[in-house]
């Protein structure tokens, strides 16, 4: 029975901190927007990688963390 609520316990740990958007990286549902613009507006994806602007960032499912290229 310790055990079971033990389990229980640190599922319910995982759920609550699997909702942090922050957390979770990529995200699927960022992916499919229509055609993106060639600016060259930089930005930084929860994946540590730059991507030339928003719009390619969320089509390879990345959210944007900063403005401007990476620094690893």
């Amino acid at each position: 029975m310790r055990s079971l609520i033990t389990a229980s316990l640190i599922c319910l740990t995982a759920v609550l901190f699997s909702c942090n958007k922050k957390e979770n990286c990529p995200d699927i549902t960022l992916i499919g927007q229509p055609n993106c613009p060639e600016d060259t507006t930089w930005v930084c994806g929860c994946d540590k990688v730059s991507y030339i602007n928003e719009c390619v960032a969320n089509n390879n499912g990345m959210y944007v963390v900063s403005q401007g290229k990476c620094t690893n």
